[in-house]
């Protein structure tokens, strides 16, 4: 019985320790652009949207991940006045940047075949 209570205590400390995943990004949509080789638009989203396209991006175990994009990998860049949160395999990209007034605004573009989706938006949360 202790070596069964002692096994179930180290696995807890394993299972905790280092791998915890943290948010370090959301942020909500407000505008959309849509772009394919026929056509392209703009729009204004609506509340339900701005909530079903949320941008989220988790840290976990140093690592960062595109929580709302099926967990694609990130690599994290710092250039100037903006941070870059980019997928290594292509797949698109988030920018951030701080505003004159000391809010963050943000594009998220995802590349889905030969088509291209922008989202552009307000940063609820952004610590790298």
């Amino acid at each position: 019985m202790k070596r069964l209570i002692a096994g179930l205590v180290l696995l807890l400390l394993a299972a905790s320790s280092g791998y915890a995943e943290t948010i370090v990004f959301e942020g909500s949509p407000q505008m959309a652009n849509y772009s394919s080789p026929e056509e392209t638009f703009n729009m204004t989203l609506t509340v339900r949207d701005q909530t079903n396209y949320r941008c989220v991006i988790i840290k976990e175990g140093g690592k960062y991940f595109w929580l709302s994009r099926e967990m694609k990998p990130l690599n994290h860049v710092k250039s100037g006045m903006f941070d870059y949160f980019v997928n290594p395999d292509g797949d698109g990209y988030i920018k951030i940047a701080k505003m004159k007034d000391g809010t963050y605004a943000y594009m998220e573009t995802m590349n889905v075949t030969f088509r291209v989706v922008t989202y552009w938006g307000i940063v609820d949360k952004f610590e790298p």
